[in-house]
């Protein structure tokens, strides 16, 4: 299908807001290193233990926290 044709018969969907996200990380002040490390660990640990998430994204994810460490 063309990409005309395939927008007509899929319409457009925008999710509506979500009430089960907490967004109050997001209007907080940024975490002080000891905070961010200790959430970093309990991060890793569990991505570490998901049996949903591929092993690509695990060592994405481990390496983006470690690089956060140096910062």
């Amino acid at each position: 299908l063309s990409a005309s044709r395939a927008s007509q018969l899929i319409p457009p969907y925008t999710p509506s807001q979500s009430s089960s996200l907490d967004l109050s990380l997001l209007h907080s002040s940024p975490l002080e290193g000891t905070e961010l490390r200790e959430a970093n660990i309990v991060f890793n640990s569990q991505i570490c233990e998901a049996y949903n998430v591929l092993s690509l994204a695990k060592r994405y994810l481990e390496r983006i926290t470690r690089a956060l460490k140096t910062t």
